[in-house]
């Protein structure tokens, strides 16, 4: 928004008393509340009350599963509410809790921060990537997967989410229909806790999986410690700070991205990120990469572990195809899926609506 040329002040709203109190003082001069995730609104939609009394519109850009951070809490939606998501299939999720402004917005890259430069990474073929173990294990515990009688329940959900890459909620319910279990009867909060930890285990699985076909080639892991106990066969090189490490890791070398099961259609920031560093890119074949790139001649994808070690065998023997789909990629990237865009996108919309730019975002400490 800076570069945009818009006048932000950022707000701390955790563990900040005074944080209601701040929002009061600077909305008396700004024009629109910006934030991701909906951090800052409380589960009881007193924030977004505050927001439309004193009539300033908000912005809430989820690039994380909505379902799984509302809820289904109260809201708070009103007509001050302008809300995006990364991914398609979550619209009618958003508006279902009453929310009428809800737009796509796919993740971007930020062109300031991810450049080429000198790789002083190792491995030929990366990584980075969290093994979900841990975020696994506490949501399984959340939904009482082991405690409660639903552990085949659980495993025919994962096994469906695995095999067609289907929304989280909806691989739950058909699950539950061939186990017999009448779901009916759960609340939205157990439904949401309990397919947040069906995506996040079937995450974790195509992880592993993906790691253990291309042992092979020369695969070197990055992200949690848990990957010592996952693979130990595998070099790993460490917790790569998010997002500061991250340009060094991508400034060379063959690089692998898989995308999280809560997500059907849309691509994670790695498929921006990675060819604007100068890292040849291979990752699985989502739908939006067909909307977001000419994939036959900007990117390298696969369907399956076995798939991607196949094209990493031959890229790593032949990386000029891969240079030349990056080189494409870039242009691409540059032209049309920067931060800056996104920024432009949000603006436009909420220029249409209210007549109004933003000069307020959320984030950070105090200018």
């Amino acid at each position: 928004f800076e570069r945009l040329g818009h006048r932000v002040t950022r707000l701390r709203f955790e563990n900040d008393p005074g944080f209601v109190r701040t929002l009061l003082t600077v909305s008396l001069d700004a024009d629109l509340l910006v934030t991701i995730n909906h951090l800052g609104f409380d589960q009881h939609g007193e924030l977004a009350a505050i927001l439309e009394q004193i009539k300033l519109p908000y912005v809430s850009w989820f690039v994380d599963r909505p379902g799984f951070i509302l809820l289904g809490y109260p809201s708070g939606a009103g007509e001050m509410a302008n809300l995006f998501t990364w991914e398609r299939s979550t619209i009618t999720e958003i508006r279902n809790y009453g929310f009428e402004r809800v737009e796509f917005l796919p993740l971007a890259t930020d062109p300031e921060r991810f450049t080429p430069g000198e790789d002083l990474s190792r491995g030929a073929l990366r990584w980075v990537a969290n093994s979900m173990v841990s975020a696994a294990a506490e949501w399984r515990e959340k939904a009482g997967v082991d405690h409660s009688g639903l552990f085949d329940l659980f495993e025919r959900a994962v096994a469906l989410q695995q095999a067609g890459r289907i929304e989280a909620v909806a691989a739950l319910q058909t699950a539950a229909v061939a186990e017999g279990i009448d779901i009916a009867e759960w609340d939205e909060h157990r439904r949401l806790t309990f397919a947040s930890a069906v995506a996040l285990e079937a995450t974790k699985r195509f992880r592993h999986a993906l790691a253990f076909a291309n042992a092979g080639n020369g695969l070197h892991l990055y992200g949690d410690e848990a990957w010592r106990e996952v693979a130990p066969a595998i070099p790993y090189e460490g917790h790569v700070p998010y997002p500061q490490g991250l340009p060094g890791v991508y400034r060379g070398g063959l690089h692998l991205n898989c995308t999280s099961y809560q997500m059907p259609s849309s691509v994670n920031q790695r498929v921006f990120d990675i060819p604007m560093c100068g890292g040849i890119l291979i990752t699985d074949d989502q739908e939006d990469m067909h909307e977001l790139f000419k994939a036959s001649e900007e990117c390298v994808l696969f369907d399956a572990p076995e798939e991607a070690a196949e094209r990493a065998t031959f890229l790593l023997e032949n990386p000029e195809p891969g240079r030349q789909r990056m080189g494409k990629a870039w242009k691409r990237i540059q032209k049309e899926h920067t931060y800056d865009h996104r920024a432009r996108t949000i603006l436009r919309s909420v220029q249409k609506a209210f007549g109004r730019v933003a000069i307020l975002t959320e984030g950070g400490k105090h200018d």
